[in-house]
């Protein structure tokens, strides 16, 4: 998919990982300073932090993977994906922790929802990368058939 510069779709548009990564983290930070406000007068209520976490980490995934089909470089794009992923998991990892004084290894299901939300990102980039490879590859051979080279 070659990006037009006279798209208007957001699809089109360059978003990178980074600053994907950097947008979503100050989004669940408002988020969770909002729910820590509003449940401050509930000492048991950490869990609403945590799913804050999880929610914005499949926000990003599924954001990411939309903006990876208008990359023109896709191991680039692929490999500052995942860094940003890793970087943004980390920090809202530890902006939960701050918040709610409970570990990462004591949050319960949260801990499992974390690495099922993983793993399905790095799964989803995948497909999204195949699907990329075989578009493009359907587009050369669409050309050859045409005699367009």
């Amino acid at each position: 998919m070659n990006a037009d510069p006279e798209s208007t779709s957001i699809f089109y548009r360059k978003f990178p990982p980074v600053q994907q990564a950097l947008s979503v983290g100050a989004l669940a930070f408002l988020v969770m300073l909002i729910t820590k406000w509003v449940d401050s007068g509930n000492p048991k209520a950490w869990q609403d932090e945590w799913t804050v976490v999880i929610a914005f980490l499949l926000f990003y995934s599924v954001t990411n993977c939309v903006f990876a089909l208008g990359s023109t470089n896709q191991s680039q794009y692929f490999n500052r994906s995942v860094l940003a992923y890793a970087g943004l998991a980390t920090g809202l990892l530890l902006i939960a922790f701050a918040l709610t004084q409970v570990s990462f290894l004591n949050s319960g299901i949260f801990r499992w929802m974390f690495i099922v939300v993983s793993l399905v990102y790095l799964i989803l980039l995948g497909i999204v990368q195949a699907v990329y490879r075989i578009m493009r590859y359907a587009q050369k051979q669409d050309k050859k058939l045409r005699n367009e080279d």
